[in-house]
Order: C-alpha cells, then sequence, then structure tokens
C-alpha cells in the first residue's frame, strides 16, 4: 500500500474515532439526563403514619408525617416539594432533610435535633403550631431557612388554643440561619419561651424582619 493510500486510511480511521467519541459522549448525556428525569419522575408524595428508619437517601414530592417516628438515621431526606407534619416526630439523627418547599409543623408532631452533625434545609416557609414542647429537642445542629419563620400559640377563630409556648425552644449549639435573598419575616407568638438561642444571618439580599 502506497504511503499516499496509508495517510488516507489513518486519517479516515482517525475521523471515524472521532465522530464515534462525539456519538458515544452524547449518548452518555442522553442517558444521565435521563436517569435524572426518571429519578424525579418517580418521586411520589408520600404519607408516613406509623414511623419509618431510612436504610438509605430517599426523595418524595410532597410528603406528610402523621405518627410514629421518622428516623434519618443519618441519611438524606429530599422533599421536593412541602413536608406537612400534623403528628409524630422527624428525627434527624445525624442526617439531612432537604425540603424545597415549606415545612409545617403542627398539633402533636415534632422536630428532634439532637446530633452535632444535624442539618435541615427549608428552601420555603417553616411554620410551628406544635403542641409539644421542644425544650430538649431543638440542642444541637444547624436549621437552614430561606423564607419566613412563624411560631404560633394561642386561640384559634374558633376560641380554642392551639401551639404550646415552648414549641421553638432551642438550646446548646442548635442555630438557625437565614438565607434568603428577599425580604425574611420572624415571628413568635411566645417570644418569651420559644427563641433563637443561637441567630446566623447569609443573605446575598433583602431584610430580616422582626414582626
Amino acid at each position: 500500500m502506497s504511503n499516499g493510500r496509508m495517510n488516507q486510511f489513518s486519517g479516515g480511521a482517525g475521523a471515524l474515532k472521532r465522530a464515534m467519541m462525539v456519538i458515544l459522549g452524547s449518548l452518555g448525556l442522553f442517558f444521565v439526563a435521563l436517569f435524572c428525569l426518571s429519578a424525579k419522575a418517580y418521586a411520589v408524595n408520600g404519607t408516613i403514619s406509623t414511623g419509618m428508619t431510612l436504610t438509605a437517601d430517599a426523595v418524595y414530592d410532597n410528603l406528610t408525617v402523621s405518627g410514629g417516628t421518622l428516623n434519618l438515621n443519618g441519611k438524606t431526606l429530599t422533599v421536593q416539594g412541602a413536608l406537612t407534619q400534623t403528628g409524630g416526630a422527624v428525627y434527624i439523627n445525624g442526617g439531612t432533610l432537604h425540603v424545597e418547599g415549606n415545612y409545617a409543623i403542627s398539633s402533636a408532631g415534632y422536630l428532634r435535633m439532637i446530633n452535632v452533625a444535624d442539618r435541615v434545609y427549608v428552601g420555603g416557609d417553616f411554620s410551628t403550631s406544635s403542641s409539644i414542647s421542644h425544650s430538649t429537642y431543638l440542642t444541637t445542629g444547624i436549621m437552614e431557612l430561606k423564607g419566613n419563620f412563624t411560631q404560633i400559640y394561642g386561640a384559634n377563630a374558633g376560641g380554642v388554643y392551639i401551639g404550646n409556648v415552648y414549641n421553638f425552644t432551642t438550646s446548646g449549639s442548635f442555630k438557625i440561619i437565614f438565607t434568603g435573598s428577599g425580604d425574611q419575616k420572624i415571628f413568635f407568638s411566645s417570644p418569651a419561651y420559644s427563641n433563637f438561642n443561637k441567630l446566623g444571618v447569609d443573605k446575598s439580599g433583602g431584610k430580616l424582619i422582626f414582626d
């Protein structure tokens, strides 16, 4: 075979190899994107009424906790929408709770953060009208909040008292950090009893407003 034909063959093989690499790279990106879309598509709404201990990371669209203990057990629980807790315990236990929407605690629900590695992220608003005292439940770990904070205790429109004066009583090294890009409001119904033991502010814009 002449040198010219050899060079033509080598050049053609090189072009073919480069084309195959481009095709394989594109297929790789396609399957990565497909996997991500599938993972999101298979995230479902959930209800936990009798408790659950995570043995692996978990993802939900929206999640309701109405009873038992949801033990994160060092894992990451992601809620792409809202977390509504009407009962039971959310026990972070060295794990990470990532809520992209609002997180609301009411009735006999309570949040337990007693491990230095505990992390809670709320991309929306956080509110609690829990009837449970948190005086020994929020002692360490970090909560990051992008939205507003509301602590509720008092009579509703029907004259029935809801909440607990101690339903967001923090102590020890527990810290809440406000990181929203706009104004964020803080409201305590019973500021003499519920409080921020440690408060952090790391905002890119807006103000922190105490109502």
